[in-house]
């Protein structure tokens, strides 16, 4: 298959490809098999997730290898990035209900003393 048939089925455009390419996660070649499409596809969810090239390169790696164990680890340390995320937006979105407080606060003592 070409590379637009592995576009048309997965429905990615040739430019996240190129992408790709270019980071070493995925190589061009004249003729893709279904081995190709299953490791496209593997790239694809994975740079979905918010996995840096990096990791998908290296976990590539432990896929090719049949290291289990390297994969989940690497995979739970990406789930792990991301749970820091989230606590971190808590944080900003905590701080932000406090000074709406804050000003709801100051709202209502400026209406008292009017």
């Amino acid at each position: 298959m070409t590379l637009y048939d592995l576009c048309k089925q997965l429905n990615i455009k040739e430019s996240q490809i190129d992408e790709y390419f270019d980071s070493g996660v995925f190589y061009a070649k004249s003729e893709y098999d279904e081995k190709d499409l299953a490791r496209l596809k593997t790239v694809n969810d994975l740079r979905e997730i918010g996995m840096s090239s990096e990791k998908i390169a290296e976990l590539l790696g432990r896929v090719d290898s049949a290291d289990y164990a390297g994969q989940i680890r690497i995979l739970r340390e990406h789930r792990f990035a991301l749970l820091d995320d989230v606590h971190n937006k808590e944080l900003l979105i905590t701080r932000t209900d406090y000074f709406i407080d804050e000003i709801i606060r100051k709202q209502k003592c400026s209406e008292k003393t009017k």
